[in-house]
């Protein structure tokens, strides 16, 4: 049974987890600019109490962006580092795919047919994953709601909030992030379609972990110098460290 060791440190939450197929420990705080000082204690800590040591760990997974870009940068300096310790492969993960599938997990009785949530003409259910981006601009990314999973629909994007258009016509959307700050400049439609909102929902270790595990099994791995952080924005790059 792999042992995933994940983390995220993407937004102003910090979180590291041990996740399993079936168990996850998990730390989790907000605590915005101290991710750097947070994150190694806090993978002791979960590996203390999934009673484990990092030779038992199978691979790194860490949340890639879109998100912060020191906080990017922390995660995957520490998932680099943890990785190269002990040869192990690593895992990125989307930041809002973890946020969507992270909903569905833990509030599945939003996504119930008779919740009203889903679109009326086909019953499809939609999660729209937002960050703020700063520069009066979000991060954001449509999933549909398929068996149980979340299917990315179109690409990750970072807009001006005035440009977020829908994907389909009609549909009833779930909205999660703090890019939701920026909801009186969606335009009408979009605001129209968005049945629940929580501006507060961060993305977490522990659904960077459990998506992770599909991955590691599906063999969609990188090399710990092939960790790298996704912005989204092309201006900004981060070169690899001397001799990584």
């Amino acid at each position: 049974m792999p042992h995933i060791l994940a983390l995220d440190t993407s937004t102003d939450a910090c979180s590291v987890a041990v996740v399993t197929e079936s168990r996850t420990v998990e730390r989790y705080t907000l605590e915005p600019r101290s991710h750097a000082r947070l994150g190694l204690p806090m993978v002791d800590e979960v590996l203390t109490e999934a009673g484990i040591t990092l030779s038992d760990v199978d691979a790194i997974a860490f949340g890639r962006g879109p998100g912060s870009f020191t906080g990017l940068r922390i995660a995957a300096g520490l998932a680099q580092g943890l990785a190269f310790s002990r040869q192990l492969p690593v895992v990125p993960v989307s930041t809002l795919e973890a946020m969507a599938s992270g909903l569905l997990v833990a509030k599945p009785e939003v996504f119930k047919a008779e919740s009203g949530n889903a679109d009326p003409s086909t019953g499809e259910r939609w999660i729209l994953s937002l960050l703020d981006a700063r520069m009066n601009e979000v991060y954001a990314a449509w999933y549909r709601v398929v068996n149980g999973s979340v299917e990315l629909v179109g690409e990750e994007k970072v807009i001006p909030p005035s440009m977020l258009e829908l994907p389909s016509a009609d549909i009833s959307t779930i909205a999660v992030g703090s890019g939701l700050n920026y909801f009186k400049e969606f335009p009408i439609d979009t605001q129209k379609s968005i049945a629940i909102q929580d501006s507060d929902w961060y993305p977490r270790a522990a659904s960077v972990g459990k998506l992770a595990l599909s991955y590691f099994a599906e063999g969609r791995v990188v090399t710990p110098a092939d960790a790298q952080p996704v912005y989204l924005r092309d201006e900004v790059t981060w070169k690899k460290l001397p001799g990584r």
